[in-house]
């Protein structure tokens, strides 16, 4: 989500000695100017389960698969709790407790794929190739 001209969509990263990185990014949702950070780590909590939907029903619509990701530490429903600032709280724990219902419910409606799956299911040599330097 850090840079945000990026494409929304997986990408080559070409570096300066001609070599390549596959990049494929977090869901994000654009609502007008905006581009919202979704389904993904304490944006998967803090927005509701609706409008992660929306984002991964307009990616696999555009014919690009919608990304859930999660840190192993969310699927653990009542870490050990800490004294935290709110910031680190909100990262951390709110709506800890619901992030496996929530994968449940992604898991039920949508097919999902390991990785090498979708290396081998999509022609990753017609992704764009985008220069690092272009996005700082």
């Amino acid at each position: 989500y850090g840079l945000y001209g990026a494409p929304d969509t997986p990408y080559k990263v070409i570096f300066q000695n001609g070599t390549d990185l596959l990049e494929i990014p977090p869901q994000t949702l654009k609502v007008g100017p905006l581009k919202l950070p979704l389904c993904g780590g304490v944006y998967l909590r803090l927005f509701p389960l609706w409008i992660n939907k929306i984002a991964i029903r307009k990616s696999n619509s555009s014919g690009v698969p919608g990304r859930v990701m999660l840190h192993p530490h969310e699927l653990d429903s009542d870490p050990p709790r800490l004294k935290v600032n709110i910031e680190a709280w909100l990262v951390k724990y709110y709506r800890i407790s619901k992030v496996k219902s929530i994968l449940k419910n992604f898991l039920a409606e949508y097919r999902s794929v390991t990785y090498n799956e979708f290396m081998r299911e999509y022609n990753t040599d017609s992704f764009p190739r985008k220069n690092l330097s272009s996005f700082v």
